[in-house]
């Protein structure tokens, strides 16, 4: 179990209606874990996120004194204790009171040498990079769902913004240019901390949800928020966000043995028809081309021996064999009828 402590923070801007922020001033009343960057706000979704990490990393620098900062997406859980020890094995804390250490840059470096995606409208858009630093692929940088930075880095990157201040935090007076910012804020990060002597560290952070399966991982990704809260209920009762002897975030099924006389499972089976469809499509298609054929070939047998006598009776024998085909078919009915609905269909075999 490890000593040290951590201070949780979760940073906003000031968009929202009145009552959002009567809420959010509630919320920072009382737990103290939230705050509002004044000036700044992010109207339109997905957008500014690099100025959004400068200005929270400089809230740290201005309000703390810290060893290690580690940012993560809302998303993302961390599981402290592995994080602690992982971050203790890797010599990642700065000493505060000397305020010495390595310089480090801890994540998961996974995007690096990748293309911008420049496909207009896509949540990760960026026709920025390419066009301004004249390169095709991405520096190296962490992917976001968590990365640590050392003290000296995150004063390096809060005084990126100095050209937004009348007195820059650096000792040099005189006005800076602006710094270029991306879509995409771990990518600038990247780009901001490449000229420097830095020490990258891969850190196990998986950009799924696999935190639970994989007991390696300090980080995991994409957790819902239903997750989260069964993660945290169940840490509150167990002292583990996970199921012991379990390697995955769901409690197994159970399965329920038949009751004496229940024969309902031997004459139902249940599917779910999208993924039925979507997996096993060409046997569908196999079936549906294959079967009209073989009443064909039945409707031609017909109306030739009934043809020389009476065409009008062949036409009535045509539709009867094409009823009839339908009809031998309760299945295909079933699932022509089901095809509609995207909800599991439950498909009764017994008739």
């Amino acid at each position: 179990c490890s000593s040290r402590t951590a201070k949780v923070l979760y940073v906003v801007g000031e968009e929202g209606s009145d009552n959002a922020r009567k809420d959010l001033q509630q919320e920072i009343k009382d737990h103290g874990d939230l705050v509002v960057l004044a000036g700044y706000s992010q109207n339109k979704y997905y957008t500014s996120r690099a100025q959004k990490t400068r200005l929270s990393i400089r809230v740290a620098i201005e309000n703390f004194d810290f060893g290690l900062l580690l940012k993560t997406d809302t998303d993302s859980f961390v599981f402290l204790d592995r994080f602690y020890a992982w971050a203790d094995k890797e010599d990642m804390f700065w000493d505060v009171a000397s305020d010495t250490g390595l310089t480090k840059y801890a994540g998961n470096f996974l995007g690096t040498g990748m293309k911008p995606n420049t496909h207009k409208g896509h949540k990760w858009e960026d026709n920025i990079y390419s066009n301004r630093t004249g390169l095709a692929t991405y520096p190296k940088h962490a992917k976001g769902a968590g990365y640590a930075l050392t003290p000296d880095l995150c004063r390096f990157i809060a005084d990126l913004d100095a050209a937004l201040e009348p007195e820059p935090m650096s000792s040099l007076p005189g006005k800076r240019p602006k710094v270029l910012d991306l879509p995409s804020e771990d990518v600038a990060v990247g780009l901001w901390l490449v000229a420097l002597d830095v020490n990258h560290v891969g850190m196990p952070v998986s950009l799924q949800m696999a935190g639970c399966s994989n007991q390696q991982m300090v980080i995991d990704h994409y957790v819902s928020k239903e997750q989260f809260y069964e993660r945290w209920k169940r840490y509150e009762r167990t002292g583990k966000p996970c199921f012991s002897n379990q390697t995955a975030t769901e409690p197994p099924k159970s399965k329920k043995k038949a009751k004496s006389g229940d024969t309902s499972t031997a004459k139902s089976w249940s599917f779910d028809l999208p993924t039925f469809l979507s997996q096993w499509w060409w046997i569908v298609a196999a079936f549906l081309l294959l079967v009209p054929c073989v009443c064909f070939a039945v409707f031609a047998m017909d109306v030739d021996m009934a043809c020389p006598c009476d065409c009008n009776y062949a036409a009535l024998r045509v539709n009867f064999y094409l009823s009839s085909c339908i009809r031998r078919l309760p299945i295909l009915s079933r699932l022509v009828r089901k095809s509609g609905d995207h909800s599991p269909a439950h498909i009764d075999l017994s008739a």
